[in-house]
C-alpha cells in the first residue's frame, strides 16, 4: 500500500497513512508486504545534506546501514512505541506460522536503535531515546530483548499501546508509534506522532 503525497514534516496528519486491517492480517492469508511513500532514503554514516556530488557506488544499499551522525544536535528526541503484531504483519515472512519465534527476530531487532540519531518518517532527524514494543496473543511468548521495554497486553494490543503513549506523553516527551492501524491511530493523543510499518522495516534492513 503506498501513498503518493508525502507530509512535510513530523506531524499529526501523519496518521492513518496506510490502512491495516489487524483481523485479516492476523489470519494470515495473502498478507501483502506494507510500502510506504515515507521511507526516507539512505544516507552513509556522517554525510550531510549538502554533499551532492559523492559516488553512486558508495551509497548504501540499506536503509539500516546508516547514522546521521552530522544532524545530531538538531535532532527531535522520541520514544519510540512499536505495535509488533501490525509491523509483522507487514511482511508475509510466514510470520503466522511461529509468532512468538518471529516477535523474538523483530525485537532482537530494536536495541541498535536506542540512543541513534536516524532519518524520521519525514526524512528528519530524530534521536530515539527510547524503544516500547507491544506484543499480544501468541507473540506474547517472544523472549525479551535486552535495551528495549517489551509489554505484554493483558488484553489488546491497541489498548497497551494508548496506555504507553500516553504515559509518555505525560512525562513530557515527543512519542512516535509505528503502526499501519487506522483504528489505533484515531485513539491516540493528537501530539502524538504516527509512521507506518515501512519507515521501520527500512530502518531495520528487514
Amino acid at each position: 500500500m503506498t501513498e503518493s503525497n508525502r507530509s512535510a514534516s513530523l506531524s499529526t496528519s501523519t496518521k492513518g497513512r496506510i490502512g491495516g486491517d489487524r483481523e485479516a492480517r492476523d489470519r494470515g492469508g495473502g498478507v501483502p508486504e506494507c510500502r510506504s511513500a515515507e521511507v526516507p532514503k539512505c544516507r552513509s554514516a556522517g554525510v550531510s545534506d549538502d554533499k551532492k556530488n559523492h559516488s553512486p557506488a558508495a551509497e548504501p544499499t540499506a536503509c539500516h546501514d546508516r547514522r546521521m551522525t552530522d544532524d545530531a544536535p538538531s535532532a527531535l528526541p522520541i520514544r519510540l512505541i512499536v505495535d509488533v503484531a501490525n509491523v509483522m504483519g507487514s511482511r508475509p515472512d510466514g510470520w503466522w506460522r511461529d509468532r512468538a519465534g518471529a516477535a523474538t527476530r523483530l525485537l532482537d531487532a530494536l536495541p541498535p536503535l536506542v540512543g541513534q540519531v536516524v532519518a524520521g518518517p519525514d526524512d528528519r532527524p530524530v534521536f530515539v531515546e527510547r524503544v516500547v514494543a507491544v506484543v499480544e496473543g501468541a507473540a506474547k511468548a517472544a523472549a525479551d530483548s535486552t535495551g528495549i521495554e517489551v509489554v505484554r497486553a493483558p488484553a489488546d494490543g491497541d489498548t497497551a499501546i494508548v496506555s504507553a503513549a500516553q504515559q509518555e506523553v505525560a512525562s513530557g516527551t515527543r512519542v512516535l508509534v509505528v503502526t499501519a492501524d487506522h483504528g489505533l491511530r484515531a485513539r491516540l493523543d493528537d501530539d502524538v506522532l504516527t509512521s507506518g510499518p515501512g519507515w521501520l522495516n527500512a530502518l531495520l534492513g528487514r
